[in-house]
């Protein structure tokens, strides 16, 4: 009796981090549109998989078969856990066939830094050390002496910005073609599409930078306090989720209907088709979503573990994505936190030419 007593509102407990596991995972399905709220419930998933994960260990030493109901949420939870944090074995880069490298460059400015001529000369010297094929670029208007500089590696190097946007740029060791906006509403953020000559293939690679998380540095400095217990007064940090998570949605709304834009101007059965960038949400976002449901997700084939893209303000999350059509195979996909010249990591990609 004594032990029904201590282990129901245990289990109980467990029961509802099982709940919540799987709503916030598959709450990538919910348009912010629509459900501006609920679709906030994808940052929550790592608090609940770490619930899920610690239930499992406490009930398999203090009553195994209470751990079944945590098996059960984990198989149950399969996709939106292998989305966030994928288990896989790279191949040999050997066998790749095409490179690439995707990368917020900050405008060439070191993290916290407003301007830093020395973290040009840093990017370029790791971009020429990464021998990729193709590089694309977001915050990024390379000109004068970078411009330079830049193409004594790649000699064709297009950038597409307008009307002050936020730069996007490609870099590319083969004929770039030609470069097509894809059309969306939007004050700052771009997405174009990079038509480039490689081994005989015309290729498409789109670039995109979304919607930011409209954060100004103050919300930033409070959120990273408020993750970091530094804010004691409990209405005050109230009032201050409130308000981030107010500015969060309103965003996700934006990049929702930027991700309608190019998921339409990728079409059903695309070939030849990559789509990169910096796209400010998570892998359990609908904006992943919208573009997985047309190209292959590279982390997700050959990534390993979370993969965080932008490790600042308290902030730990993947929020730079590569994709492809099913004509390319992912021969490995990772990302390169040792490049510590951004606010943001590169993610390096590497294919070859499936059967498919």
């Amino acid at each position: 009796m004594l032990k029904k007593i201590i282990f129901y509102p245990i289990l109980l407990v467990n029961l509802i981090v099982s709940v919540g596991f799987l709503l916030s995972g598959f709450s990538y399905k919910l348009p912010p549109a629509e459900y501006p709220i609920l679709s906030l419930a994808n940052f929550m998933f790592p608090a609940f998989a770490v619930g899920v994960f610690f239930f499992l260990f406490f009930w398999l030493f203090v009553k195994w078969k209470y751990s079944f109901l945590s098996f059960i949420t984990l198989i149950l939870g399969y996709i939106p856990m292998h989305k966030y944090a994928p288990f896989s074995q790279k191949e040999d880069k050997a066998e790749s066939t095409l490179s690439l490298i995707t990368y917020n460059v900050h405008s060439f400015h070191s993290p916290g830094e407003f301007s830093d001529s020395s973290t040009v000369d840093l990017i370029i010297d790791y971009l020429a050390d990464s021998k990729a094929d193709i590089v694309c670029l977001q915050e990024a208007h390379p000109k004068g002496e970078t411009l330079k500089k830049l193409q004594k590696h790649y000699k064709y190097i297009e950038t597409f910005t307008e009307n002050g946007s936020s730069p996007i740029a490609c870099l590319s060791k083969t004929p770039i073609e030609r470069v097509e906006k894809i059309e969306y509403e939007s004050h700052g953020n771009r997405s174009a599409c990079f038509y480039i000559r490689f081994k005989g293939q015309l290729l498409r690679i789109i670039n995109n930078h979304f919607e930011t998380v409209g954060l100004e540095h103050e919300d930033k400095e409070e959120f990273k306090s408020i993750v970091e217990g530094a804010i004691e007064n409990d209405e005050y940090k109230q009032e201050g989720v409130k308000r981030i998570a107010k500015s969060i949605s309103k965003s996700m709304v934006k990049r929702q209907s930027e991700a309608e834009s190019v998921a339409k101007f990728i079409g059903d059965n695309a070939r030849n088709t990559l789509a990169l960038g910096d796209f400010n949400d998570t892998p359990l976002s609908y904006t992943h979503y919208l573009i997985d449901q047309k190209l292959t997700d590279c982390y997700a084939e050959r990534g390993r573990f979370t993969g965080f893209s932008y490790e600042q303000n308290g902030m730990h999350v993947r929020i730079d994505h590569a994709f492809c059509s099913k004509d390319f195979e992912v021969v490995d996909c990772y990302i390169d936190d040792k490049a510590t010249f951004s606010d943001h990591y590169p993610l390096k990609l590497f294919l070859k030419r499936s059967n498919k």
